[in-house]
């Protein structure tokens, strides 16, 4: 199939409004679990980034975030006070405290991700096998394009 390039740049807002719509249905109709944690989005950041990369340290937040160590500090003290998260000296430098999610912080993470799993597969269940497969060839398709960017 051919398309001028007006067709084609039309074609392609439609496409990209349509993935913003996607994400907006599947983000802003979430209906998390009311949660005992009862802190702020920065600290629920802290904890996806801290169930995402094991053993990191507050050095590490700091410098992907770039933000001071200080301000990650300071949110960490929060969540370890609220026993979502624990430190544990590094085994190799007693300076460096390595941080984990506690038994608590992980059973509220697990009831947030099948909340948003739920939301997905409510999203995507109109789609069947092969439209989901083409879906995500597409869709990884434009994101190793984006990469190389």
């Amino acid at each position: 199939m051919f398309m001028s390039f007006f067709d084609r740049k039309k074609t392609m807002i439609e496409v990209a409004n349509n993935f913003h719509a996607i994400r907006h249905q599947i983000m802003s109709g979430r209906k998390v679990p009311k949660t005992d944690m009862n802190i702020t989005h920065s600290q629920l950041a802290l904890i996806f980034m801290i169930s995402h990369h094991e053993n990191i340290t507050i050095s590490e937040i700091a410098n992907n975030l770039n933000i001071s160590k200080s301000a990650v500090t300071q949110l960490i003290d929060g969540l370890v006070r609220l026993d979502l998260v624990k430190k544990e000296n590094d085994l190799n430098d007693r300076r460096v405290n390595n941080l984990a999610l506690t038994e608590k912080s992980e059973l509220q993470i697990k009831k947030m991700h099948d909340c948003f799993m739920k939301k997905i597969t409510d999203v995507f269940e109109i789609l069947n096998d092969n439209d989901l497969a083409m879906l995500n060839k597409i869709t990884s398709k434009l994101l190793i394009k984006r990469e190389q960017l």
